[in-house]
């Protein structure tokens, strides 16, 4: 065997490659000399980006007594007689350049690795000759390498040269199935380029351009879970409309020093009792639970942000976690607490990268609550409930509101006096304004 190919050989055939079906050809009902100039076989689509079209045959077991017949026949099997794994057919395909020759997957699918192994055409002419093409001699070669390409069949990345044949001081030539493994270009389309040393300086290659191909493997592509959307519900709203507070977000970490705000910040007599996450590709939506997540709050009231710092804050109560389900690829998760378990202080809320979610990091949420505040006014860095939000309150008496109204502290869809003995019970409290990562 040809030194230069011992390690890469080997490293390819340690273990086979695992798919999430192959493409073995074995099902088209075609004569060995048919070509075609496009076809879909098991949902692998054979095209071409020439003006010529692809150029390529179903091949079949059979007898290799004289491969200069193949201008007649069609004789283009590989030099062992049969397919991977001897089996009864596979594919040849032919190319004068990168494109002519296009293997497409299904879309959310990449073509993960391919198996190989040369013609007994190339065989004859690169021991033999064969019109143009010379014997191989010291130095001469022949290699091939994969090409991935874009909707335009643009060339987005490659792999590596790998031997097809080879004359150091003596000839090798591959002549097993071999699987070169594709995963690395991430793709669904896939061609390959021939190189050698027996070129014509118009036509090219004098070599045959032929590779034997069998056992194409696709594997489906699992999108990264995210999360689309975020919001703030109020659980018990009795008003008319949506629970969804329009007017407050959750502030999420990783943009860079965020100083939080009032929007980020909610009133109600009830506290924080519910969370609403849409996740998109959400894995194993069956099995999520609170493992995996992880809830945190800050200390009640005015703290120093400093000795309290969000990693050091303790674990608060866990909710209940209900899929409310969209439609779609969208699942929607509702967080939801007990009335009064979260008040007065700041949520963080964790979403870890587990097998469950299918996150590829973890996603950080913060909301706050301070019963009363009306009006957000920020003093050295707190949120202190004056007579003033008091006021504010008293101004929207009678109103009928949505759920995303700072006046209506119960929730009930109606401005009362009730919602001013809510915010008076809570005069004078503080809480402190943080800045998150």
């Amino acid at each position: 065997m040809h030194k230069k190919f011992i390690c890469c050989f080997f490293f390819l055939a340690v273990a086979p490659l695992r798919a999430d079906y192959t493409v073995d050809f074995e099902s088209v009902g075609l004569p060995p000399t048919q070509y075609l100039t496009s076809a879909t076989i098991q949902g692998l689509t054979v095209d071409s980006a020439s003006q010529w079209g692809a150029s390529y045959a179903v091949s079949r077991k059979t007898s290799l007594q004289n491969v200069n017949l193949y201008w007649q026949n069609g004789d283009d099997s590989a030099v062992n007689i049969g397919g991977a794994n001897q089996s009864d057919q596979w594919l040849t395909a032919y190319i004068f350049s990168p494109g002519d020759f296009i293997l497409v997957a299904p879309q959310s699918t990449v073509v993960s690795s391919i198996t190989i192994n040369n013609t007994a055409l190339v065989t004859h002419a690169v021991t033999n000759g064969l019109f143009q093409a010379s014997p191989f001699a010291q130095g001469d070669f022949l290699r091939v390498r994969f090409i991935s390409l874009d909707e335009n069949n643009q060339a987005t990345d490659s792999t590596n040269w790998y031997d097809l044949a080879v004359h150091d001081g003596n000839l090798w030539l591959m002549s097993q199935w071999t699987t070169i493994d594709l995963s690395s270009l991430q793709s669904n389309r896939i061609t390959f380029e021939l190189s050698g040393s027996d070129v014509d300086p118009l036509f090219g290659l004098n070599t045959p351009s032929y590779l034997a191909i069998d056992n194409v493997a696709i594997d489906q592509v699992t999108q990264p879970a995210s999360v689309v959307d975020s919001f703030i519900n109020h659980a018990g709203w009795t008003g008319l409309g949506t629970s969804r507070d329009l007017s407050k977000s959750l502030a999420q970490e990783g943009n860079g020093p965020q100083v939080l705000g009032f929007q980020n910040l909610i009133n109600t007599l009830h506290g924080i009792n519910a969370v609403v996450l849409d996740i998109q590709n959400l894995s194993n939506v069956a099995d999520i639970s609170v493992n995996d997540f992880r809830f945190q709050w800050s200390p009640v009231g005015a703290f120093d942000p400093i000795a309290h710092s969000m990693g050091t804050w303790q674990d608060s109560p866990e909710p209940t976690i209900t899929d409310l389900q969209l439609s779609g690829s969208t699942d929607r998760i509702e967080l939801r607490w007990a009335n009064n378990q979260i008040k007065n202080r700041w949520l963080r809320i964790t979403i870890r990268a587990t097998a469950n979610t299918g996150l590829n990091q973890d996603q950080v949420y913060y909301v706050g609550h301070l019963q009363g505040e009306f009006d957000g006014v920020i003093s050295d860095s707190k949120y202190t409930v004056l007579i003033a939000d008091l006021l504010g309150v008293r101004a929207a008496i009678s109103q009928q509101v949505s759920a995303s109204s700072v006046a209506d502290i119960d929730k009930s869809g109606v401005v009362l006096v009730a919602d001013i003995l809510s915010a008076r019970s809570n005069l004078a409290a503080q809480l402190t304004n943080i800045t998150i990562p």
